[in-house]
């Protein structure tokens, strides 16, 4: 049985191997049930693969992060619900409002290295200060790359494939905005989603190029959203485990600011400024 988003369940080892071959796939809710449950072994390369994910199976963390996979999932039952953020992101687009990136001050970033970084002591009126900033922080790059992912899914599918099909060959990608608008004319049956056809046209033109150019209307860089996500979902499940413990929180935070410098487009969504703003606090 191969991957299929719309319908994830029964992950079998070798839909796991397909998984890790994929050279863009998208880490989803039902597998962290899958591996929560026991029904993959141990020694499965998934394991290694999603390090920090496996680190909260078995601890509170769980469902915090499991709310947050659940609301982005894409099947038809999940999109339907209004806390479902590609639901809400969609609602966002129909009804003109702009998207909203609650992004970091870089200079008051850098005072929280200088003055609250684990390479410093602990002191209580530092954390009266920087505990309450990290924790908003934390939920605002949460948010952030929760929008990012639907942002993601809504252009290329909910595996960052647009020609990808499921095990009926529809296409995901199409299927999903079927799923939102109802819409008839969308070409999400077998063979109907082609560069060619005039019902992908007619599907460019009045839903997905539409949705491409809003998100484009506040943030250039949020045309990147046909990179892996499983990265960012990983920092998130870190976020969840130490949520109780404000320096390592702060740690994974920076972590997320080096992956999003890394890849070279992505700091828009953490911090003001973007690439710039983390080179000069890497270079501070």
């Amino acid at each position: 049985m191969g991957y299929n988003p719309a319908n994830p369940t029964n992950y079998a080892p070798q839909t796991l191997d397909e998984i890790k071959r994929g050279d863009k796939t998208v880490f989803d809710h039902s597998l962290l049930v899958e591996m929560r449950n026991g029904n993959i072994s141990k020694n499965h390369i998934i394991y290694e693969i999603l390090d920090n994910v496996t680190d909260i199976l078995l601890t509170e963390a769980y469902n915090t992060f499991s709310e947050f996979m659940e609301d982005l999932k894409t099947d038809k039952q999940s999109i339907s619900n209004s806390n479902n953020i590609v639901r809400q992101v969609y609602e966002g687009f129909k009804s003109g409002r702009k998207q909203r990136w609650i992004l970091i001050d870089p200079d008051e970033y850098l005072r929280c290295i200088q003055q609250y970084s684990y390479m410093k002591p602990q002191s209580g009126a530092y954390d009266d200060y920087w505990v309450p900033r990290i924790m908003e922080w934390v939920a605002n790059a949460k948010d952030n790359v929760a929008q990012l992912a639907a942002n993601s899914y809504l252009c290329n599918g909910p595996t960052l494939k647009r020609y990808e099909g499921n095990s009926n060959n529809q296409n995901l990608h199409a299927l999903l905005w079927y799923n939102l608008t109802g819409d008839e004319k969308i070409p999400y049956r077998p063979g109907e989603c082609t560069d060619s056809s005039e019902a992908e046209k007619v599907f460019f033109k009045e839903h997905w190029g539409a949705f491409f150019r809003y998100i484009g209307s506040n943030y250039a860089e949020a045309y990147e959203t046909d990179s892996a996500l499983d990265g960012l979902f990983n920092i998130v499940a870190a976020f969840d485990k130490n949520y109780t413990d404000p320096k390592k929180l702060f740690v994974t935070l920076d972590r997320l600011k080096n992956m999003c410098h890394s890849r070279g487009g992505f700091a828009h969504i953490f911090m003001k400024g973007g690439n710039e703003a983390s080179k000069m606090i890497s270079n501070s």
